[in-house]
């Protein structure tokens, strides 16, 4: 018979785990333990304190329930007859797929019930049924969430061209793990390149010899050429494919190709940058230097003395970046043409040229026109010439109502960020 103050005692037990002031139910009585309410408010609280709960209470449906939900870990102090009870399971392997180790061998082949728990977590289809371990619908599911399920799938299913197809797709590095027999297989590399090009690195040498293979891995990555064979780092017609998916392919390909002057200009067309990629000849061309220059690379620094002698090629450089006049030839730094290019961009630049230049009235002109420091640059005897002053007079006060619109203009910006 409950005595009054053993049912006031079991109330404020419960409600002190209602209300988590205690979490261990293994402090208590066997009694305690093994009444329905007391442990439902226990595993609410904590769903490990099912390892707590009587035998009796391990096996009700209610209790494991309520555990289950509070923690995936639960599973493993159920009874051996509630691990046969699939709606329990299901219940387990959505927490953790992996509680399908926890699962009687008699759910193990339950197809529901697996393909729940490698949705979940991929790497427990090694728990499964062997026979759910050759289920193509089954191996697929867990390869989308780990790569591990391959390694527990079937022989049969290992070398299935479509699970190991999807397999790599999903997982590159997986392929040192599939039967070599594929690496072989051109229609199994067709298949794989047309997604990802860089795979080609892993097909046989027959295949990395194949035009049709190499063809559509570059198509796909115009890199992959780097893992073509020498014959076909060799062939135009793959080059020109390579380059043209990715114009940095240029760095693979074979000497004759990199001298060759059509690939070249499609080449530095799309990358200007890849200049120092080409060969010498290449280099030395000036139709291709003023191409490279065009699309706004200057290359004045790799270039042949006798192209920093050419006055095209030399305007072109200071056209587009002034401090190339140190590298031309030092007959071309004597041409005025190129000294006044120089100095109508930046005047301040005259203090590179010679004094024969720093004593020319029309340069200085142009030179202080454009920047007032040039001033410094120019000869005594020019600095006292009438027109050098009243370019000078104009200079400043130009100079003078630049920085006035300046300071207004950032005045009134701060003005509209507050």
């Amino acid at each position: 018979m409950v005595s009054i103050m053993d049912d006031e005692y079991k109330k404020i037990i419960i409600e002190a785990f209602n209300k988590e002031v205690i979490h261990d139910l293994s402090v208590f009585s066997s009694e305690l333990r093994d009444d329905k309410e007391v442990v439902l408010a226990a595993v609410r609280c904590l769903g490990n304190n099912l390892a707590y709960a009587s035998e009796r209470l391990k096996n009700d449906l209610e209790v494991v329930i309520v555990a289950l939900r509070e923690s995936e870990k639960a599973i493993m102090f159920v009874s051996n007859s509630m691990r046969k009870n699939v709606d329990v399971m299901l219940l387990a392997v959505m927490k953790n797929g992996n509680n399908l180790s926890y699962a009687d061998d008699s759910l193990k082949s339950n197809k529901e019930l697996v393909m729940m728990a490698v949705t979940n977590t991929g790497s427990a289809i090694k728990y499964a049924a062997a026979k759910l371990k050759d289920d193509k619908d089954i191996i697929l599911q867990a390869i989308k969430t780990s790569s591990e399920a391959y390694n527990h799938a079937s022989d049969r299913l290992k070398n299935d061209e479509d699970i190991v197809l999807y397999l790599i797709n999903r997982y590159p590095k997986m392929i040192s793990d599939i039967p070599k027999k594929f690496k072989n297989d051109k229609h199994f590399m067709h298949s794989l390149v047309e997604i990802n090009g860089s795979m080609l690195q892993y097909a046989s040498d027959k295949l990395k010899n194949d035009k049709e293979i190499v063809s559509s891995a570059i198509e796909n990555d115009g890199l992959a050429i780097s893992y073509a064979s020498k014959r076909l780092k060799s062939d135009y017609n793959i080059a020109v494919k390579a380059v043209l998916n990715n114009p940095a392919a240029i760095e693979y390909l074979s000497d004759n190709l990199k001298n060759n002057k059509e690939i070249a200009q499609m080449v530095l067309s799309l990358n200007p940058k890849l200049f120092t990629h080409f060969s010498q000849n290449i280099k030395n061309d000036k139709e291709i230097v003023l191409l490279v220059l065009s699309k706004g690379y200057n290359p004045i620094i790799h270039l042949s003395d006798k192209l920093k002698n050419d006055f095209d090629v030399g305007l072109a450089a200071i056209n587009m970046e002034q401090t190339s006049y140190r590298y031309l030839s030092p007959e071309l730094k004597k041409d005025k043409r190129i000294v006044l290019a120089l100095v109508s961009k930046n005047g301040a630049y005259l203090v590179y040229a010679g004094e024969k230049f720093r004593d020319d009235k029309e340069i200085a002109l142009v030179a202080i026109n454009n920047n007032i420091n040039a001033l410094s640059c120019i000869s005594e005897r020019l600095k006292n010439d009438p027109d050098i002053k009243i370019a000078t007079l104009k200079a400043i006060k130009n100079t003078i109502i630049n920085e006035y619109d300046y300071q207004n203009n950032r005045a009134g910006s701060k003005i509209r960020r507050k």
